[in-house]
């Protein structure tokens, strides 16, 4: 019997526009996968990873299975006879894999823990990639009452193949270059200078760590509430702007425009020191229209932050603070002007401080620091 009414072609249009809509996020295949099994009357599906070697088994993607069946998977998936059947095939290839009538006796293990327990009777299977080292498939599941998927049902899997296949890839290729940036964010938080990208409007789209508590104390720059670059003294901001503009025109190619700082005033003698970075010459993880600024202050160390501080000494984020503001040769006044504290707050600070790293006064401190192990990160 020939469902082939089943599965016009606007359902399989549906299922193809489901596919490229949802599929490049590779935590979203649930979708395209319902609109599959809906198509061929399949009760419940997935798309399933498999690395023997290491021992991985996932589900991708899942309609209506349940996490239950999701979680034992992952210890169960070396048991699965559908990939025994579907390994040997190309990449490409649609089967009806499994018959529980067939694997009652050649796959006993799978047919008790696996088939038997989530009443899947007959298996639908299509390879999408199929590596030395990692095997990906779908498979769609019906019961034990019901009957085998049609050799017209199969032929369904394979036109679908092509699209299955250029979205996973493309959405592994996104996974990677997010990972990337991922990465590089990470570092980026923990390199010794502010960095900001800001576009020829000096609008903000990337700041590290340092960048933003400079700017959050105001020590010559701050960010607008639309999130742009604001500066007290104008004509350093226009300079800015205009160097700016010239280095995102010539893609960083010409160096002079980063030889020297620009200079911000700020409320405190010690200004504010803006300087534009060279571009790399190819960046594929940040639009070539925005341009790199390096920030520094004099009050801030630029070798040390607040993070590594406290991964090597038991400080309180705070006191790691005023630690480096030490360190950047700040005095008692330069540190209640940028913290907004008292003196009788940071004289308390400081007494912790003295106590936990067993020092007497701040020179004590700050030759500690300098000549013990931060040198190993300097």
């Amino acid at each position: 019997m020939s469902h082939h009414q089943d599965f016009n072609d606007s359902h399989l249009l549906q299922v193809i526009e489901d596919i490229y809509a949802y599929g490049f996020d590779h935590q979203n295949w649930d979708k395209p996968l319902e609109g599959l099994c809906r198509l061929l009357r399949a009760k419940s599906g997935g798309l399933f990873f498999l690395d023997h070697k290491k021992r991985i088994f996932r589900a991708l993607g899942v309609y209506n299975i349940s996490e239950e069946y999701i979680e034992k998977y992952k210890q169960l998936g070396a048991l699965d006879a559908t990939a025994t059947v579907m390994i040997p095939l190309p990449e490409g290839a649609a089967r009806a894999a499994i018959d529980h009538n067939v694997s009652r006796t050649e796959h006993v293990d799978f047919y008790d823990k696996i088939l038997l327990k989530a009443n899947l009777g007959y298996i639908a299977a299509l390879n999408i990639c199929n590596h030395e080292n990692y095997f990906v498939g779908i498979g769609i599941h019906r019961g034990m009452e019901s009957e085998q998927f049609s050799k017209d049902e199969v032929k369904v899997l394979e036109r679908l193949y092509s699209h299955f296949r250029r979205v996973f890839e493309t959405a592994d290729i996104l996974e990677r270059l997010k990972q990337k940036e991922a990465i590089l964010v990470h570092l980026l938080s923990k390199v010794p200078l502010g960095i900001v990208l800001v576009d020829a409007f000096l609008k903000v789209h990337y700041q590290n760590d340092l960048a933003y508590s400079l700017m959050k104390h105001d020590l010559g720059l701050s960010i607008s509430k639309n999130n742009s670059l604001l500066g007290a003294d104008t004509e350093s901001l226009k300079r800015l702007k205009s160097l700016v503009i010239q280095a995102a025109e010539d893609d960083g190619k010409d160096v002079s425009v980063h030889h020297s700082p620009i200079l911000f005033p700020s409320l405190n003698e010690h200004p504010l020191s803006v300087t534009i970075a060279p571009s790399p010459v190819e960046s594929s993880l940040y639009s070539p229209d925005l341009v790199p600024l390096y920030i520094s202050h004099p009050l801030v160390a630029s070798f040390v932050s607040v993070e590594m501080l406290q991964a090597i000494y038991p400080l309180t984020k705070a006191e790691a603070e005023i630690v480096i503001l030490l360190l950047g040769g700040s005095t008692l006044n330069d540190i209640t002007s940028v913290r907004g504290s008292s003196k009788q707050t940071v004289r308390s600070q400081l007494k912790s401080i003295f106590s936990k790293l067993n020092v007497s006064s701040q020179q004590e401190l700050i030759r500690y620091l300098i000549t013990g192990s931060l040198n190993l990160v300097g």
